[in-house]
């Protein structure tokens, strides 16, 4: 028993090392000694998840368990099912963990961030509420804004966001206030907020894109076209900006030039559902003028 600890804490050692083949071996050693030692079996599972050989892992934990039942194997094993789409599964053992150990910080944060990966924002702000209600953590507290924002709460995520703004400039911060306000349809505060992510981010793609998304609600062409002519020229690979772009140029009637974007964009792309769209539209407005 005590060689196989020992065994086992030299894998450790040279796990942390990110030696992986002499920690594998002390690990199957620490194994030869005890088969049963669920610590060596749990620790080979994190090898095994870290070279993603995830189905190893997997049955690593599962034998773990059957040793000793443990929050901690519960939660490696639900992380390692998520990486095989395995969703149920990860979400059962989330559970199963949490059940043993209700106050299990990283089950609780990698549950509610499961939930907001497969689109469950609504699952997801109950955990991040619990979380938020027992640390004052920046981090925990946006990301409960972020899934406020994700259910249509703006005003309830703009509280939030706006007690954050007061400890100090964040661009990330920032830009989900430009957010939360564009839905409410204060497009000047709103452009002021994303402004000021870009003075932190200048070439924050998403923050620009939905600067010109506000200055469209403002009916500010002259600005959105600005925009996302830089967008164009940063990020030129981006299809859907040159969409967007001809999208507005169609309503300002500028419909050659629109065209020519739609084209582009299916020169590189020839199945684009919206763009093929757009085209017909533009093409017969062209042929009754």
């Amino acid at each position: 028993m005590e060689k196989a600890i020992e065994k086992n804490n030299k894998g450790v050692a040279h796990f942390f090392r990110e030696d992986f083949k002499k920690a594998k071996a002390f690990y199957e050693e620490a194994l030869e000694n005890d088969e049963n030692n669920a610590t060596a079996l749990n620790n080979l599972g994190l090898l095994f998840h870290q070279k993603e050989e995830y189905e190893e892992a997997v049955s690593c934990y599962n034998k773990a368990l059957k040793v000793n039942i443990s929050d901690t194997y519960f939660l490696n094993l639900a992380n390692t099912l998520v990486h095989l789409s395995r969703h149920e599964e990860a979400e059962e053992n989330y559970k199963k963990c949490l059940e043993i150990n209700p106050d299990n910080l990283n089950a609780k944060i990698s549950l509610a961030r499961f939930y907001q990966f497969n689109g469950k924002p609504e699952k997801s702000i109950g955990i991040w509420e619990n979380i938020v209600s027992s640390f004052n953590n920046f981090a925990y507290k946006l990301e409960l804004a972020k899934n406020y924002i994700a259910i249509g709460m703006h005003e309830k995520s703009l509280s939030l966001l706006s007690y954050l703004s007061k400890m100090g400039d964040n661009s990330e911060v920032c830009y989900y206030i430009g957010i939360c306000e564009l839905h409410l349809k204060n497009y000047g505060l709103a452009e002021i907020a994303l402004k000021r992510c870009l003075g932190l981010e200048p070439d924050d793609f998403n923050a620009r894109h939905y600067l010109s998304v506000n200055y469209l609600g403002k009916g500010d062409y002259k600005n959105a076209l600005k925009e996302l002519d830089f967008l164009i020229k940063i990020y030129p690979k981006e299809l859907k900006v040159k969409l967007d772009k001809a999208i507005i140029l169609l309503n300002l009637k500028k419909h050659k030039e629109s065209l020519k974007l739609i084209d582009e964009v299916l020169k590189t792309d020839s199945k684009h559902e919206k763009a093929l769209r757009y085209r017909v539209i533009v093409a017969k407005l062209l042929e009754t003028l």
